[in-house]
């Protein structure tokens, strides 16, 4: 990558060893309001979720291009400071592989977080691998190997250890540098924008995922069932979930799949029947009754309100046009450079066989649209006259 125009940065070794711990409200205050006069502004969290459903935030890796602060939430009792730079539009928030540090600071401070610039994405913008994880950007683009050996630490323990404080600071800060090039080579491209775009598409699916219902792919073995399994799996897989954040518990600490899956498929008439299914005795004692409430309610819905089952004829009668949308989309995201996932993964190429060729796929908007979606809608549209 370019580093022409890049703003100079002090040294590695000078930003963690001048890095700023921050323990009290006021001095949250003043590092928020420091990075935001900066107009970018790079995160990073640590947290724990072992037991738990919602992450359990241990530390909070704020940086500019020349000033680190970590954060302690453990000591924090006002946060209001650090929801307010993060929701604020005029300020880039920059993270790697964001959806779970949003997650982290929507449950913590009910913060959305505007202006992301996801650097994994910038990446698959830039033809790096899709997904590629952090320590093999850092490779690739810095030429460093990260040191893992914290990343699996302690982090709620107190105080950090000296290589705790280092893995933090290093964190935002070879992120920082990597923006600081990335960015440059962007707005080379003209693909800036798309960057946010596609940032932001996937900060409103994190905050959706609280409003929207599950599906019976939320569980694993599922598939198989007849339409009334698949509505129960569906309901089941909502059921855990709202139990799981009630107790903040991880769901399979609630129920495994394979046990919401047997219940689909057995769907007991009664009590005395769900207590003969093949469940853990402790699962059926606390929930059956609920459990059996909510299956009741599935043996009185009308068969055509029921999902169709997933079968191998749509695959059948569409995989041509399927292959057809996937190849161009494939050979644009090659003509450009792009990570090909970023226009030919399955969800994005399927979500065109559910609408007629005069309506676009939401996704297919904005910047895919420009280099591929009129193109794919064009091919739909022969489909449908043909049929």
């Amino acid at each position: 990558m370019s580093t022409e125009e890049i703003p100079p940065a002090s040294s590695v070794a000078e930003r963690v060893s001048n890095a700023m711990l921050v323990t009290t409200d006021a001095g949250l205050e003043a590092a928020c309001s420091l990075a935001r006069a900066a107009g970018t502004v790079i995160v990073d969290t640590e947290f724990e979720r072992t037991d738990t459903y919602f992450p359990r935030v241990a530390l909070v890796q704020l940086a500019t291009r020349e000033q680190v602060w970590l954060i302690d939430p453990l000591k924090i009792a006002d946060g209001s400071a650090l929801a307010a730079l993060l929701d604020d539009e005029n300020v880039e928030t920059v993270l790697h592989a964001c959806s779970e540090d949003i997650e982290v600071f929507s449950h913590w401070l009910g913060a959305r977080v505007s202006g992301v610039f996801d650097t994994q994405l910038g990446a698959a913008f830039l033809g790096e691998r899709y997904g590629i994880g952090y320590g093999e950007l850092v490779h690739n683009v810095l030429g460093i190997e990260v040191d893992k050996k914290e990343t699996r630490s302690n982090w709620l323990q107190r105080p950090l250890t000296d290589a705790q404080w280092r893995y933090a600071c290093l964190d935002v800060i070879h992120l920082a540098d990597i923006h600081a090039r990335m960015r440059v080579q962007l707005e080379l491209l003209g693909r800036l924008q798309w960057v946010f775009e596609e940032s932001a598409a996937i900060v409103a699916e994190v905050h959706g995922r609280a409003e929207t219902p599950l599906e019976w792919r939320a569980l694993k073995g599922a598939a198989n069932l007849p339409p009334r399994g698949l509505a129960a799996a569906a309901a089941l897989a909502n059921w855990r979930d709202l139990t799981a954040r009630s107790l903040d518990r991880p769901r399979n600490r609630v129920a495994r799949d394979e046990h919401l899956v047997a219940l689909a498929e057995h769907l007991p008439a009664d009590l005395h029947a769900l207590r003969g299914a093949p469940l853990p005795h402790g699962m059926v004692e606390r929930w059956g009754a609920e459990l059996q409430a909510l299956l009741d309610e599935l043996h009185q819905t009308p068969a055509e309100a029921l999902p169709s089952p997933p079968g191998p004829s749509l695959a059948r009668t569409q995989a041509s046009l399927i292959k057809r949308l996937r190849d161009v989309a494939r050979g644009a995201a090659e003509a450009l450079g792009i990570a090909d996932e970023l226009l030919s993964r399955k969800r994005l190429i399927e979500l065109w066989l559910e609408v007629d060729g005069e309506r676009i796929p939401a996704p297919w908007g904005g910047w895919r649209w420009q280099v591929a979606g009129e193109r794919l809608q064009g091919i739909v549209r022969q489909a449908d006259a043909r049929q």
